[in-house]
């Protein structure tokens, strides 16, 4: 390049000089000899290339006067060799990407020209793996080798990395592969626009291992099982989805399908194999007879002492096949009720309950046996009606077909609990008004009678309020109706306190009567008819005395009251009182007071119930125990009303009572004596 310059330096002075041109200018005037350069300028052609390209630097000289020198030596430098170098021609060559200046020097003078240096880009890519064959789970690296258009390698570039199919194997910005699953991917390195790609098959892990096991050993013949393979890996990972093939060594011992169902034949002993991917594994299996799974009694559920049966034990395997010519042993849970043969024939000795049972095989089945008589009939014997709070004693008679009387041992009980309650002895309290089932239990055998409990009850009326309680002890009149008095204690909506006993079906002689309280000496006394019908007998008196004598009446337990029917025998009847007090105590709430709450008060502050109070507290009673209206008397009572003054219209109460018609409707109806 040197040369060139000067050549062309040469060539202007010449042309400068003359040289045939016929336009008479006058040629410059050349500088003298001994003219020193003054500036140097540096041009570069290209000023920019790429790593491994070269360019052209020329160095123009000039005077001070601006004419162009030639023939001077010029030297070149570069400010970065590394960079980009420059020879003495004034070739410059690329050496790494970057910047330099290229300086020219002639004769102490220099000029300089920056050039710039770029990378090469990216001509070729090549993907290398470190294993184009992977196993499931393991890892492995890409690498890519990037090239220049001249074949150099490059460094030092951005590389892509891709997976076609990342469900198989992923990789990273570094080129580091993980494998997921089985199958093939493409991975692929791109850079500046250029890729290229390889192939990984990833494969499954090898079966290392084969575990075999039996869900059962021994099998009986005839029945069934299956066996497992565990196949693992080197790792000891459980790798599954492989092919496994199984095999008997003795198959008329036992089969085993495809599936690992294994089927007993024959007794003895076979070795199972599972064979994958070349590896095998084994377990022994032991096919023996079915044991006795189950031991069924059949016999006589009861016997009469004496009396000899047999019993029967059927034996069956798991499938419940009946098994034959197996040992059996026979056994009783009571010998002194009932014994057994070692054949099964059973003795009843005693009356009692034994267990028979038959062993075979360590399997056990039984039935129980009652040994009893057969008892025919059982009769209780006790009161029918009891009295809720009262206890009752009750024996049975047990009697055989024949009429025998035998003499069991008795267990007691009530059917309803809660309803009552019975000892060991017999001894029945019930505990509600009701019906409820008494039952005793001989030798195994229930029997059982129904009773029905009473009690007090309450009833109200029209702003009264009664406690009422029937009798123990039935009265029959003497046309034969039988029926039960009553006991009844009330608090009127006067505030009058009272005490009666109705008959519903009894027409009284009088007011003479006789109590008494818990079997003491009867006590005389003269109670005041209540209703026109001659069917009730009032406690006549004051608050503080009806009360005084209700609190006897709750004081004990039972209430003895006799009284005259009239044209006939003198009435008794009995009244289990027992827990009165709860029943009658709201009454004393409610007529709170000695004194009448209505009504002028007597000596000390109280009075007697009048007449017309009594007939409504009556009628307020009939209402609410819904018995038909009283409109008039008896037979009975119409024969007392005619036959005298003082059993007629004397009688304060028929003339008081509201609904007395006093009309005449027949011979035996009375008639009103004005």
């Amino acid at each position: 390049m040197q040369r060139v310059a000067i050549a062309v330096l040469m060539m202007a002075v010449m042309t400068a000089c003359g040289g045939g041109g016929g336009d008479g200018a006058t040629a410059p005037t050349p500088p003298p000899a001994n003219v020193g350069v003054a500036t140097v300028t540096v041009s570069l052609s290209p000023a920019q290339i790429t790593v491994g390209a070269t360019a052209s630097a020329t160095a123009e000289l000039r005077s001070s006067a601006g004419a162009v020198l030639a023939g001077r030596p010029v030297d070149w430098s570069s400010s970065a060799p590394a960079i980009a170098s420059v020879n003495s021609a004034g070739v410059v060559s690329a050496i790494a990407a970057g910047s330099a200046t290229i300086t020219a020097t002639s004769e102490g003078k220099s000029g300089s020209a920056s050039i710039t240096v770029a990378p090469a880009p990216v001509a070729t890519v090549q993907v290398t793996l470190a294993l184009p064959s992977l196993t499931l789970g393991t890892a492995t690296t890409a690498s890519a080798v990037l090239r220049d258009e001249r074949g150099a390698t490059l460094t030092g570039r951005a590389v892509a990395w891709n997976s076609s199919s990342p469900a198989v194997a992923t990789v990273d910005n570094n080129g580091a592969i993980t494998t997921l699953a089985v199958g093939t991917t493409v991975i692929t390195a791109s850079s500046e626009g250029k890729s290229a790609t390889a192939t990984l098959t990833v494969i499954p892990v090898p079966v290392a291992t084969v575990t075999v096991a039996l869900a059962a050993t021994p099998v009986v013949v005839g029945g069934t099982t299956t066996v497992t393979a565990v196949l693992r890996a080197a790792n000891g990972a459980t790798l599954s989805g492989r092919a496994v093939v199984w095999s008997s060594s003795a198959p008329a011992i036992a089969t085993v399908s495809a599936t690992g169902e294994v089927t007993a034949v024959a007794t003895g002993t076979t070795v199972l194999t599972a064979t994958s991917e070349g590896q095998s594994g084994s377990a022994t299996l032991t096919v023996i007879v079915p044991p006795v799974a189950t031991v069924t009694v059949a016999g006589a559920a009861t016997l009469a002492p004496g009396a000899v049966s047999g019993f029967t034990a059927t034996l069956r395997d798991a499938a419940g096949a009946t098994l034959t010519n197996r040992a059996t042993s026979w056994s009783s849970s009571d010998p002194n009720v009932a014994s057994v043969s070692a054949s099964g024939t059973v003795t009843a000795i005693a009356p009692g309950i034994a267990a028979i049972t038959a062993s075979s095989e360590g399997r056990t089945g039984s039935v129980v046996l009652t040994v009893r008589y057969n008892i025919a009939t059982v009769v209780f014997t006790g009161a029918t009606r009891v009295k809720v709070g009262d206890s009752y004693p009750y024996t049975i008679t047990a009697r055989l077909a024949d009429g025998t009387v035998i003499n069991r041992p008795v267990t007691w009980s009530i059917v309803e609990g809660g309803r009552a309650q019975v000892n060991a002895s017999g001894v029945m309290t019930p505990l509600q008004s009701g019906t409820f089932t008494m039952q005793v239990l001989i030798d195994g055998t229930a029997w059982t009678a129904t009773y029905t409990a009473y009690d007090w009850e309450t009833l109200s009326s029209g702003g009264s309020s009664f406690a009422v309680l029937s009798a123990d002890v039935s009265v029959t009149n003497r046309f034969g109706t039988t029926d039960r008095p009553e006991l009844v204690v009330s608090c009127g909506s006067s505030g009058y306190f009272f005490v009666w006993v109705r008959t519903p079906h009894v027409v009284t002689r009088n007011g003479l009567v006789a109590y008494s309280f818990d079997g003491a000496p009867p006590i005389s006394a003269t109670w005041d008819e209540l209703s026109p019908d001659f069917r009730s007998l009032w406690l006549r008196g004051t608050n503080a005395a009806a009360k005084a004598f209700t609190v006897q009446i709750a004081a004990s337990r039972q209430f003895g009251f006799a009284f005259g029917e009239f044209n006939g025998s003198a009435q008794a009847t009995v009244f289990r009182v027992t827990g009165a007090t709860g029943f009658v105590a709201p009454l004393y709430t409610l007529c709170p007071s000695n004194a009448i709450v209505a009504g002028a008060p007597g000596v000390g502050g109280e009075a007697a119930m009048p007449m017309a109070e009594e007939a409504r507290l009556m009628a307020a009673f009939e209402t609410a125990r819904g018995s038909a209206r009283l409109d008039h008397v008896s037979e009975d009572a119409a024969a007392r009303a005619i036959a005298g003054p003082a059993a007629g219209d004397s009688s304060a109460l028929l003339r008081a009572w509201p609904v007395w018609t006093a009309s005449t409707a027949g011979t035996r109806q009375a008639k009103r004596v004005r």
